[in-house]
């Protein structure tokens, strides 16, 4: 009998298997095939979808926009290639929808993939089984034909092709973070709580009223902050004029919450779109940055080839919401077809049209400085900082509560998200030049993140009521960490006057893929004996850069290991390839298209049933 081998059962993991039952069936094989589904999680959800975790972990995609299925089709007759959307499902399931604007508790979610799974087993051909192995997987031996599977419990076992979908993992801290986590470690009243998927966290050894630090103000953040608000007993009420007040229950810590930037992530607006919605670049097009790929003699510099076209994207985007709100669908193409017939791809020019039209003077967006508000700027005192935040956070939710087409703002931010396939057509593989790809995860892709990647907006809601209540404070600007006699002491940049001390110092930032410094056992057998390598950047002048993903060829996504060999009966797929390709966070394909997602299971799943032969 052959036997295919998924490691982790994720989101990714799942699609990898719900494309292996639809190929199967589709093409009538006739071959004895067992596919083992390995996860030392709940089988059929992984580590982040655990249907038993807290309602307070919220998505930040919308339900509508996702689907687990390859194709669309009814709950009753769902079937490998053919089912029900994410929020289909929710909806039929919970009536709680409107009460989450369509973002669900990401415990739901996992219900969905166990719905997914046990819809993929009972669909299967009788020559193929599914076995479920809740167990870890420790070492992969591989050859040419086969590769031994080493669990922690069950015997070793061969496997024709392995999936390795391993997902988020931990990795080892350095320089600064190390030494405070060691800190941490010789003092008996103090704290330091490592970044990791929220809901695994142990926040009971959190006391009511203590002085509790969060590093980081991105979606994890807002997971940490409900769990210790709402989650402890908090409630918050809907004011006449739609604000909210926050009710304490008095068993939540004092949260201090700082970042570089300052900004916690920044609210996605009111959903207005349906969900097959489909966004036509005027500017920066796939064919622009393929054209760009295409001449191998240079690599692209992100910010001069890329950022431009793409801010100029945005900002297209912007004033044509802007002239459709003010004037008319039809004056909004004119201003589109302008734009074609004379080549505009600049911001400046763009900004020149849209006044033109609209009869008074209209500056264009600087996604830079939209991220960064705060930066250069001095505060004499907190209360100075906080009326400045307060008042961003207050303007952002009155465009998100304007909706992602009522607000040109939100709408052009939306077109971050619809740009990433064009930005991946640029940047995957080591497309740009090694010192612009490092420019681009450390200074555009945190902008990118801030303006486009946000949660709901009620969660910027519950941000502004739970600062009046003063259960949580923003750091200003330029967060410093240091050990003192008190635990950790806060202090900022950007407000000299601002220093606090906390005894529980919490990382709420997610770990970013590092193949050097990840803590799985799996990921370091492998690139210790070197079945993995490090994507490295290589330079047209012969400067490198290497980065933290796994190394990979072109779909299927074999692994490449030392001395450039690779495992043509392995695949690796999502996170652990971050860096070589982009944004594998990504947890779901579209009910109404194929986006990357399904491609790469597709791609993944016949591969592997080619390896059978």
């Amino acid at each position: 009998m052959k036997k295919i081998t998924i490691i982790g059962s994720g989101p990714r993991g799942m699609s990898v298997l719900e494309r292996l039952a639809a190929n199967v069936t589709a093409t009538e094989m006739t071959q004895e095939l067992k596919i083992v589904l390995v996860d030392n999680c709940r089988v059929g959800q992984g580590r982040v979808w655990d249907s038993t975790q807290s309602k307070n972990y919220i998505m930040n995609t919308l339900s509508t926009e996702i689907s687990a299925f390859s194709g669309h089709g009814s709950i009753d007759k769902a079937r490998a290639g053919s089912g029900p959307s994410f929020a289909e499902w929710w909806q039929a399931n919970y009536d709680d929808f409107d009460k989450y604007q369509g973002y669900a508790p990401r415990r739901y979610y996992g219900e969905y993939l166990s719905f997914v799974h046990e819809v993929v087993k009972k669909c299967l051909p009788p020559n193929v089984t599914i076995m479920e192995l809740n167990d870890t997987v420790i070492d992969i031996e591989a050859d040419p034909d086969s590769c031994k599977i080493i669990c922690e419990q069950c015997s070793p076992f061969l496997s024709d092709a392995v999936v390795i979908a391993t997902g988020h993992s931990t990795n080892a801290y350095t320089g600064k973070f190390k030494k405070l986590k060691n800190f941490a470690t010789t003092q008996a009243d103090i704290r330091f709580i490592s970044g990791d998927s929220s809901s695994e966290i142990d926040f009971s050894v959190i006391q009511p009223s203590e002085d509790v630090g969060l590093v980081g103000l991105g979606l994890s953040f807002f997971d940490v902050v409900a769990e210790l608000t709402e989650g402890r007993g908090g409630n918050f009420v809907e004011l006449n004029d739609g604000d909210l007040s926050y009710e304490p229950s008095g068993l939540e810590p004092v949260l201090h919450c700082g970042s570089r930037s300052g900004v916690p992530i920044l609210a996605r607006g009111r959903n207005e779109k349906p969900s097959d919605y489909t966004y036509t670049h005027t500017i920066f097009t796939n064919e622009k940055m393929m054209k760009l790929r295409s001449d191998k003699s240079k690599k692209i510099d992100f910010q001069k080839d890329v950022w431009e076209l793409l801010e100029a994207e945005i900002n297209c985007a912007y004033f044509d919401q802007m002239i459709r709100n003010t004037k008319s669908e039809h004056v909004a193409a004119l201003f589109t077809k302008a734009i074609l017939e004379n080549k505009i791809e600049d911001s400046k020019s763009l900004a020149f049209f849209a006044s033109e039209i609209l009869g008074e003077p209209i500056k264009s967006l600087d996604l830079a400085a939209l991220a960064r508000p705060f930066d250069g700027i001095k505060y004499d005192n907190y209360q100075s900082w906080n009326e400045s935040l307060e008042k961003l956070l207050k303007t952002d939710l009155a465009a998100a509560e304007n909706g992602n087409l009522g607000s040109p703002l939100k709408s052009a931010l939306d077109v971050l998200r619809n740009s990433r396939d064009n930005i991946r057509a640029a940047i995957d593989f080591g497309g740009l030049t090694p010192q612009t790809h490092k420019d681009f995860l450390s200074t555009y892709m945190p902008i990118i993140t801030l303006l486009s990647a946000g949660p709901p907006l009620f969660r910027i809601k519950q941000l502004l009521a739970l600062m009046k209540a003063g259960v949580v404070s923003i750091i200003p600007p330029n967060m410093e960490i240091d050990a003192s006699d008190d635990g950790f002491s806060l202090s900022s940049g950007a407000c000299l006057d601002y220093k606090t001390s906390v005894s529980t110092l919490i990382d709420a930032r997610v770990p970013v893929a590092n193949l050097q410094l990840d803590e799985n056992q799996l990921t370091q057998q492998l690139y210790q004996k070197g079945i993995y390598s490090a994507f490295v950047n290589v330079g047209t002048n012969g400067d490198e850069f290497t980065t933290g993903g796994v190394n990979v060829t072109d779909s299927p996504f074999n692994p490449i290991g030392r001395g450039g060999v690779e495992y043509k009966n392995m695949f690796v797929l999502g996170i652990p390839t971050e860096h070589t390709r982009w944004f594998m966070q990504s947890g779901s394909s579209r009910p109404a298209h194929w986006i990357d997602f399904m491609i790469d299971a597709d791609n993944i799943a016949v591969n592997a049933l080619n390896c059978l032969d």
